[in-house]
C-alpha cells in the first residue's frame, strides 16, 4: 500500500502524489507544500484565522472523496482519546466534547482537528495510529504523530503569513496556543538559519573554485 500526500491541483478533484510505504518519512518541505497547497485550493491562502471545523465538515468533501466526519459520545472512544482517523472507511472521528470545543474555536481543539487532517492526507491505514490530546504533546514518540503535528502547524500558521510575527501575535491571529506559536517560530527560524548556512557554503565553494 502507498501513502498519499496532497498536491495542488486546478481541477475539482484532489491530486495525489504517491510515496512508497518503504519511505521512512516526509520531509518538512513536503509537509509544508501539502499544507500550503490545500490552503490555496480551499481559498484560505491569505487568511490567518478560519473555521477548521467547517473545513473538515463541509469544504474538504469537495476534494477528498468518501471522507466522513463523525461525532460520537466521549464514552465510545478509548480513555484519553478525543479524536482519531480511520482509513477503512476514511473517517475523522471526534468526541462530542472536542466537537463542542472546536465549535467555540478553542485553540487546542483546532490543533487536534488539523492534526487529524494531517493523518488523512499523509498516512495510510497500515501506518496510522490513534491520536488523543494527551498523545499529541508526545509526538516525538511517533514519527506519524510528528508529521501530523508539522502539518497542523503549517496549515494553521503558514510560513508566508507568520514568519515576521511574534509568538503572541501568531497566537492571537491564528487561533493557536502560545506554545504552538513559539514552536512554529522556532522551526521557521531554524529553517532560515539552515538556508543561510547553505547559501554561505555555496558562495564559499564558488569563491574557492575561482581562486
Amino acid at each position: 500500500m502507498n501513502r498519499f500526500f496532497y498536491s495542488n491541483t486546478s481541477t475539482d478533484e484532489i491530486s495525489f502524489a504517491t510515496v512508497s510505504k518503504d519511505s521512512v518519512s516526509f520531509s518538512l518541505a513536503q509537509i509544508e507544500q501539502v499544507a500550503r497547497s490545500l490552503r490555496v485550493d480551499l481559498g484560505l491562502d491569505d487568511l490567518r484565522l478560519f473555521d477548521v471545523l467547517r473545513v473538515i465538515e463541509i469544504d474538504l468533501a469537495k476534494f477528498v472523496n468518501d471522507l466522513s466526519f463523525v461525532v460520537v459520545d466521549d464514552k465510545e472512544l478509548d480513555d484519553g482519546v478525543l479524536a482519531l482517523t480511520t482509513h477503512d472507511p476514511l473517517s475523522i472521528v471526534v468526541a462530542e466534547s472536542l466537537y463542542d470545543l472546536a465549535f467555540s474555536r478553542d485553540e487546542n481543539a483546532r490543533f487536534v482537528l488539523a492534526h487529524e487532517l494531517g493523518h488523512v492526507l499523509l498516512h495510510d491505514s497500515e501506518r496510522l495510529e490513534h491520536c488523543g490530546i494527551d498523545q499529541i504533546d508526545k509526538a516525538q514518540r511517533s514519527n506519524f504523530e510528528l508529521e501530523a503535528n508539522l502539518f497542523a502547524e503549517a496549515f494553521l500558521m503558514p510560513a508566508h503569513l507568520v514568519r515576521s510575527m511574534t509568538a503572541t501575535e501568531i497566537s492571537h491571529s491564528c487561533g493557536v496556543s502560545i506554545v504552538r506559536a513559539e514552536e512554529r517560530l522556532a522551526r521557521l527560524k531554524g529553517e532560515m538559519l539552515c538556508k543561510y548556512i547553505s547559501s554561505f557554503c555555496e558562495a564559499d565553494a564558488v569563491a574557492n573554485k575561482a581562486s
